[in-house]
């Protein structure tokens, strides 16, 4: 009833003409039509993720294909992280050096994951002309996040700094 609701409310969903903006200080969270959508991910969702199946809809129809494959691969980077986290719980504590190795793994997940959706942000840009940014009017730390990416207020390159994945120019 409630993914009814929330895919009747976006069925309208269109290729927006603008610059989308970052929900406060969350990087995951964008603002599409005045409305919040999160691209974080949990481990209790059984029927897919409404916000997941708004992208999709919004990538449609801006019918650029490679952002929609980019974001489908973020997607999968994303769900493998969260699968990664989910062995990592079910190994016994005592067994410290098995649980060391799922860590690492989950680091270097986090890192692929973090370069997959830098990526998905800029083949949106690079494809559509829509950048996802910073708002400092949607937050009074905000300029601290563009000052972090060295003046940007791309969300790409704010997690392309912090996650250290490569260089901005």
């Amino acid at each position: 009833m409630i993914f009814w609701l929330l895919s009747s409310s976006w069925a309208g969903v269109s290729c927006p003409k603008e610059d989308l903006y970052a929900k406060g200080l969350d990087a995951y969270t964008i603002l599409i039509e005045e409305e919040p959508v999160s691209l974080h991910f949990s481990l209790d969702f059984t029927s897919g993720d409404p916000d997941r199946e708004i992208w999709r809809e919004l990538l449609l129809d801006c019918g650029r294909e490679k952002a929609l494959n980019s974001f489908e691969t973020f997607v999968l980077e994303s769900q493998y992280l969260v699968d990664l986290g989910t062995e990592w719980e079910r190994v016994n504590p005592w067994r410290w050096k098995e649980r060391w190795k799922h860590r690492r793994k989950i680091s270097k997940q986090e890192k692929e994951a973090a370069k997959g959706y830098v990526h998905f942000l800029r083949t949106l840009e690079r494809e559509t002309g829509i950048a996802v940014r910073w708002n400092p009017r949607g937050h009074f730390l905000a300029k601290g996040m563009i000052s972090t990416a060295r003046g940007s207020d791309l969300v790409a390159d704010y997690v392309s700094i912090v996650w250290d994945l490569e260089t901005l120019y």
